[in-house]
């Protein structure tokens, strides 16, 4: 059975890197969150500047350490810079 504590247990070690989002597009996973009815993927959104959640039933694609690390600290260096968020990518 899926809980909050599980989910946080499998992407706790990608808190703070970049992820793709159910749509594609690129954000730093912050965390896991519930509420009465679902569990969340908290995100810091680079395209559109904002936190956003989404539903865990979707899918977060983890990049750090899936793809190589030369592009992966390329897009690291491009959220950095170009997002607004005070906490960095890791």
């Amino acid at each position: 059975m899926v809980t909050l504590e599980s989910l946080n247990d499998e992407y706790r070690e990608y808190f703070g890197t970049l992820v793709l989002n159910t749509k594609g597009e690129l954000c730093r996973l912050v965390g896991i969150e519930d509420d009465s009815i679902d569990y969340y993927y908290v995100m810091d959104n680079f395209q559109h500047q904002r936190r956003e959640h989404h539903s865990c039933v979707g899918h977060c694609i983890v990049l750090k350490n899936r793809i190589d690390e030369r592009e992966y600290q390329m897009l690291v260096g491009m959220f950095n810079a170009s997002s607004g968020f005070v906490e960095q990518a890791l």
